[in-house]
């Protein structure tokens, strides 16, 4: 985790700074293998799940920065076209950079809640003997029970609504279904 968390901050400098310089020793860097903190040997047949875990959740975590810069961009025009009905261009004249990077500081802690946490879930369910499709509904049902809140904040965020509880799972049937 600490390794994924450290070629996150050397990739985010990378992709800020955009130096050729900076993005070939952000590849290297992460290249460079850190020790295993538990053996391969043991002998339970979970042995070595929390290093998935952890590792899953690390990537996860390089993830969510990269998704959380692209959904501040987007977000806020795509749902203007989607849910306002706009026009491109007037969704984007909508919307300011002042409120683009305000919304990338929503982005950016609900990403580091929701991508983590879904690739721990897939990890966890890895090693579990039960067949993909159980699998994935059991995965669909816990991430999105867990972190649909999450996903209406940002949305009434980006779209600059009212949050409060009672809309805070909102279209949970329907979203858990579809997940």
């Amino acid at each position: 985790l600490a390794q994924a968390i450290l070629v996150q901050a050397v990739l985010a400098h990378a992709i800020l700074v955009g130096t050729q310089e900076s993005l070939q020793s952000a590849v290297v860097f992460r290249s460079v293998r850190l020790p295993r903190v538990m053996s391969k040997g043991a002998a339970s047949p979970f042995a070595g799940i929390d290093v998935k875990v952890l590792n899953a959740m690390g990537a996860g975590a390089v993830a969510s920065v990269i998704q959380a810069a692209l959904a501040a961009l987007g977000e806020p025009i795509v749902n203007r076209v989607l849910v306002k009905r706009m026009k491109v261009m007037e969704a984007m004249d909508d919307v300011s950079l002042a409120m683009l990077l305000d919304f990338f500081k929503t982005t950016l802690p609900t990403n580091f809640l929701k991508f983590p946490f879904f690739e721990a879930i897939n990890a966890f369910c890895a090693a579990l003997p039960i067949s993909p499709s159980t699998r994935g509904i059991f995965t669909g049902f816990v991430f999105t029970t867990a972190t649909l809140p999450v996903t209406n904040y940002r949305y009434r965020k980006s779209m600059q609504l009212e949050v409060n509880w009672g809309n805070i799972y909102e279209a949970y049937f329907p979203t858990v279904i579809r997940d």
